[in-house]
């Protein structure tokens, strides 16, 4: 009788153990799927982070610098949680018509993110001439609108070695749209400029111009800094461009970049206290009909004009300025 009864209770026992460790090993089970979803979870998080600044970098980037250059079409590629491929395209403005640039590719991670240096680079047209004054982009080899600095020296150790003059090639463009940069003598105000530029001509993009020696022709298009002014609403988009010019100089990444002449400028810029009336700058990008450059041949307050991207005139363009 007692052997049966042991017998019963030794079942029972093995039942419930076998029933704890069945508990335990799904409880083990849950417990470390748990944890691992929310590994996943926040490695999703920090990726998305990532992400997040890169966005950021360039918003800030393609408001203070990047010539005539705005954002469009940015999408996330080939994404996980583990990281991912931030696009962009970078579009420019043609006298009010939308003109493809570059494509920027930026890859992140749930630890840091690469800007796409080769979209901000210009390659010159080529290093073994004893002179070059133009420059295409990097990837789809498209002429890129250089500035010059009048106050640097141009040698055949540099780059781009000496100030582009194209103005006078517009009279053989007829018929088309184009873009210049026109690089000034010296620094003029926005009252000066007003007096200078063509009317029938749009204003894209104030360059702040050169303080330093520095031969700003051969600097990736990301160093560039320049106001895009909005006509109907100039103080405010000023402050705007001013502001953030001013948090991106106190950042601990331009601080970084170890450029002296860069930082120079743009100290010297944010002197203006965000007033626009108060702040100089050393060139413009214009945009308009290749016929109506003429007017600005031979002026002696233009030190260097280089033509950027031009697209054919078409009889359904809507032109901001005929």
């Amino acid at each position: 009788m007692m052997m049966e009864t042991f017998e019963v209770l030794a079942k029972k026992t093995r039942r419930e153990w076998k029933k704890r460790t069945l508990l335990i090993s799904f409880g083990s089970v849950l417990l470390a799927s748990g944890v691992a979803f929310l590994i996943w979870m926040g490695l999703g998080f920090l990726s998305t982070q990532q992400y997040h600044q890169l966005d950021d970098y360039y918003y800030r980037q393609t408001s203070i610098a990047f010539p005539n250059m705005q954002r469009d079409n940015v999408r996330v590629v080939f994404a996980n949680n583990l990281g991912g491929t931030y696009e962009a395209n970078l579009i420019k403005d043609i006298d009010g018509i939308s003109v493809k640039y570059e494509e920027i590719a930026a890859n992140f991670t749930v630890m840091n993110q690469d800007q796409d240096a080769l979209a901000s680079f210009v390659l010159p047209a080529s290093v073994e001439q004893d002179s070059t004054e133009m420059a295409y982009s990097y990837k789809s080899h498209q002429k890129a609108a250089l500035f010059f600095n009048p106050k640097a020296s141009y040698g055949s150790e540099d780059i781009i070695r000496k100030p582009a003059k194209e103005l006078s090639y517009l009279s053989q463009m007829k018929g088309q749209l184009v873009e210049v940069a026109i690089s000034f003598d010296k620094q003029y105000t926005l009252a000066e400029l007003e007096e200078k530029l063509p009317k029938n001509l749009k204003i894209n993009w104030y360059w702040i111009g050169s303080v330093s020696t520095d031969n700003t022709a051969q600097k990736a298009i990301s160093h560039l800094f320049g106001w895009t002014p909005r006509k109907q609403w100039l103080d405010s988009s000023y402050q705007e461009f001013y502001e953030l010019l001013e948090a991106f100089s106190q950042s601990k990444e331009f601080k970084e970049m170890g450029q002296e002449g860069l930082a120079e400028d743009v100290t010297a810029h944010l002197a203006s206290e965000g007033k626009v009336g108060k702040a100089s700058f050393g060139g413009v990008i214009l945009t308009g009909k290749a016929e109506n450059f003429a007017q600005l041949e031979n002026q002696d307050w233009i030190f260097a004009s280089s033509i950027g991207a031009a697209i054919p005139n078409q009889p359904y363009y809507q032109l901001d300025v005929e």
